[in-house]
């Protein structure tokens, strides 16, 4: 399989060469998604097949694997939506965005205030959604309730071409509680844009074995610590963050 590296839209040699290019704030709590997303995906190859095989897609000649992959908003002025991975085919494109211990995002109405400006911006990215199928209809009014972050990555994902896009929650050990929550935006932006066939959402939670050094690490962080960014590359670089279980995967 031939792989193409992106970070930030400009193209890199290995995945390697692009972890060096992540701000060190990233790394400076090891609770943060980026941690255990960073270590899958480092072995790009095995991990791409893997991936491919849970949405029972077919594993391509060619992918482009874009970190942090950025996409205007193409209407009003706003800040480009950053999704954490796009993988990017001939036949399909699938945004992944991470989750681990992040907070609950910040919902629609809220994002939008009374903003002529915002609702310009959030009207851009419904106009992405939209254009996946001419019978697609959806309107500000229906998505308030829904994490605005959500709204913006599906829009990126369908901002690319392809027979089928696929907007997917990679989780890290997330407990059911806190599933139920991601599963139940998707679910529900799902079934309010009339259940697309070309449009799929999914859910992935992987279980963790995390290494001693890591477990260590936010213990520290638990205890008080603050920025860690160099002991938390350290392990990353080496490969010492953990490893993953048989994931729970749901496709809605």
């Amino acid at each position: 399989m031939n792989i193409v590296f992106e970070y930030k839209n400009r193209r890199f040699t290995d995945f390697l060469n692009i972890l060096e290019e992540y701000s060190p704030s990233e790394f400076d709590s090891p609770y943060r998604s980026t941690v255990p997303f960073l270590q899958y995906w480092r072995d790009t190859g095995r991990r791409l097949t893997e991936f491919v095989n849970l949405m029972a897609l077919n594993v391509p000649p060619k992918a482009t694997l874009s970190f942090e992959h950025r996409v205007a908003p193409p209407k009003g002025k706003g800040n480009s939506s950053q999704t954490d991975l796009m993988i990017l085919t001939d036949q399909y494109a699938v945004g992944v965005e991470a989750k681990y211990t992040e907070p609950r995002y910040q919902t629609v109405e809220k994002w939008l205030g009374t903003s002529s400006n915002k609702r310009s911006v959030l009207e851009g990215w419904l106009d992405l959604v939209r254009s996946v199928h001419e019978k697609m209809s959806i309107r500000v009014e229906d998505i308030l309730d829904l994490p605005y972050q959500l709204i913006h990555r599906c829009a990126s994902v369908c901002s690319h071409t392809g027979n089928i896009r696929i907007i997917v929650y990679q989780c890290f050990d997330v407990d059911e509680k806190k599933s139920e929550y991601y599963r139940g935006h998707l679910n529900s932006l799902k079934k309010r844009l009339g259940s697309p066939t070309n449009l799929w959402f999914m859910l992935v939670n992987h279980p963790l074995l995390k290494s001693d050094k890591y477990s260590e690490l936010q213990l520290l962080w638990d205890n008080g610590k603050r920025r860690m960014h160099e002991k938390v590359l350290n392990i990353l670089r080496n490969a010492a963050i953990c490893e993953f279980r048989k994931p729970d995967v749901t496709i809605l």
